[in-house]
């Protein structure tokens, strides 16, 4: 400043900035320095806008020019790489600034600036070969899908473009497939793209699979085959399914009760970084949905119970303040006429139980009310045999007598209430009507549900005093032999509405023994049979042999008969 007449200025030209030299001027050589490192690209950019002002075909010819060079030394590896996405966020640029700058050139009619990003998605779509045809080289194939599949985000409605991505799509090159996938999935919601995505999620490439999941759109025609990523072995494609369900929260409602059982489930798996994008998902469905039970009451918590335990157990853990609130509400302190009142669903229990069991030991003696827990127990056992048959009846007195089992009882009038509660269940709880073989997890593991009955044995158990893993003394196994002469006892009384007066022979005889006799001579009747078929078919291979083909076929009629007899007869046994 020092030695300048303020009153002499430097003459400005029109059109052009006086800190621009000639070589300034020539998006060209801008370009050029750019790429080469010699101009930062926060300044490249605006200058590029302001030659863009003055010629913006030259901007776009040198644009094109310097992708050609791009595509014909993309063996160059990462400074390929750079230069292409340099010139696709030189375009994108221009085109997010073109609306606010007005033209400079003389002759030219006022309006909005040309588009910078489709003549160069154009001339790329040239040098790549167009539909059907391309570059031998997968390097230029890469380079062109890569550049092309960005400039598809600024030109979402370009046929060329879309066609183009559908082929490097089906590329053998699995680096040049995953790129086509993000291309198409900026060209969403055109069926075409779509299906190729669709198609895309069981490549045999773990990134095409992941991004192919990320970008395709939560509707009823991809909901399935997206979820059947949700077992896929590699971590990153089940992490990108959930970031793709938390982006997208209103499809929830695409999803049935068993789906979004297992997505939910997705909270415990193996993988913390599937966890977290979990998280995201089910904490995006709970501000959606308006609350934690109300996406409970949405899963099917009955068809699988170790999947719909493994659920409301993560949503218990994720949300302790209100897993403490539905505690409190169905587990708590009451006044006494609503001691009895029981949910309209067994969602709410089944969260109150998981709640329960991750709290502390102290937090739990404080909020927990075993006297209410024994009355709601109670109602729930009269409503199972009220509504005879209900599924989810019996599901929800199982839940309540699995907080029973679990709690603290210190009182001698509450452990003599609880005790009653377990000789109600044994006399009028409901028995398991599913097969043993039947109980299954979704993992393929096997696991016996308890029914009601097993539990009130447990709850009996322990208000004698016998818990699990206890030292075996002397004095555990007097009760061991107490509680045992309990139960038997219980059955015998169970048992004697079976035990009639009518059966002289039977009179004085203990249901067991009645029953042991029965076996017994279904045992006898089975062995008859069967010797019954062991004769039949000695003398059908005698007749056939003789040729006396009358008689064989009415020794194949009685065999037949006997058959369907001894079948009777060993189903009998089995049940």
């Amino acid at each position: 400043l020092s030695g300048s007449n303020p009153k002499k200025r430097a003459p400005r030209s029109r059109g052009r900035d006086p800190a621009m030299g000639k070589d300034e001027m020539n998006p060209s050589e801008v370009l050029e320095k750019c790429i080469a490192g010699e101009v930062p690209e926060g300044n490249a950019l605006p200058q590029l806008l302001h030659i863009y002002c003055e010629d913006s075909r030259a901007v776009v010819q040198a644009l094109c020019h310097k992708a050609t060079s791009v595509l014909q030394q993309s063996d160059a590896g990462q400074a390929a790489v750079r230069a292409g996405a340099f010139l696709v966020n030189v375009a994108s640029f221009l085109d997010k600034h073109r609306e606010d700058e007005k033209p400079r050139k003389k002759g030219r009619a006022s309006g909005s600036l040309p588009e910078a990003s489709k003549p160069l998605l154009e001339h790329i779509l040239f040098l790549t070969g167009g539909k059907n045809r391309g570059p031998r080289d997968k390097a230029t194939r890469a380079q062109g899908c890569t550049m092309l599949a960005s400039l598809a985000l600024q030109v979402p409605e370009h046929a060329g473009a879309q066609d183009k991505l559908l082929e490097f799509s089906l590329d053998k090159v699995p680096s040049i497939r995953e790129k086509a996938v993000r291309g198409l999935a900026g060209l969403m919601p055109s069926q075409l793209a779509e299906m190729a995505l669709l198609a895309r999620t069981s490549d045999p490439c773990t990134a095409v699979r992941a991004s192919a999941v990320r970008g395709l759109r939560i509707s009823v025609t991809s909901v399935a085959t997206i979820l059947g990523r949700i077992d896929d072995i590699e971590a990153c494609v089940r992490s990108q399914l959930f970031l793709r369900l938390s982006e997208q929260p209103s499809a929830v409602d695409v999803h049935g009760p068993a789906a979004l059982t297992r997505l939910v489930a997705g909270l415990s798996d193996r993988t913390s970084s599937v966890r977290t994008a979990a998280g995201q998902a089910v904490d995006a469905w709970c501000q959606h949905l308006g609350g934690v039970l109300v996406l409970l009451d949405r899963c099917d918590l009955l068809s699988d119970e170790a999947l719909g335990e493994t659920a409301a157990a993560a949503l218990g853990s994720r949300f302790p303040e209100e897993g403490l609130k539905v505690v409190k509400r169905w587990l708590g302190s009451c006044k006494a006429k609503d001691a009895k009142t029981l949910p309209d669903g067994p969602g709410p229990v089944l969260f109150a139980r998981m709640a329960l069991a991750a709290m502390t030991e102290a937090t739990r003696e404080e909020v927990l009310d075993v006297a209410v827990l024994v009355q709601r127990a109670e109602a729930a056992l009269e409503a199972c045999e009220k509504a005879s048959g209900s599924a989810w009846q019996d599901y929800l007195l199982r839940q309540l007598l699995h907080v029973v089992a679990l709690a603290d009882i210190a009182d001698e009038g509450l452990r003599r209430n609880v005790e009653k509660l377990a000789e109600a269940v044994l006399f009028r709880g409901p028995l398991s009507k599913t097969p043993v073989k039947d109980f299954g997890t979704t993992d393929g593991t096997c696991r016996m549900a308890q029914s009601a009955i097993d539990l009130g044995i447990v709850i009996l158990r322990k208000v004698s005093g016998l818990v699990r893993f206890q030292v075996q003394t002397v004095k555990t196994q007097a009760l061991e032999a107490r509680c045992s002469t309990r139960v038997v006892l219980l059955v015998s009384e169970i048992c004697q509405p079976f035990e009639t007066a009518e059966d002289d022979e039977g009179e004085g005889q203990s249901f067991t023994t009645r029953l042991s006799l029965q076996i017994q001579e279904l045992n006898q009747q089975i062995e008859s049979a069967q010797k019954t078929k062991d004769n039949i078919d000695a003398a059908k291979t005698k007749a056939a042999a003789a040729e006396e083909y009358i008689q064989a076929q009415k020794l194949k009629d009685q065999a037949r008969k006997n058959d369907k007899d001894l079948a009777t007869l060993q189903a009998r046994k089995n049940d």
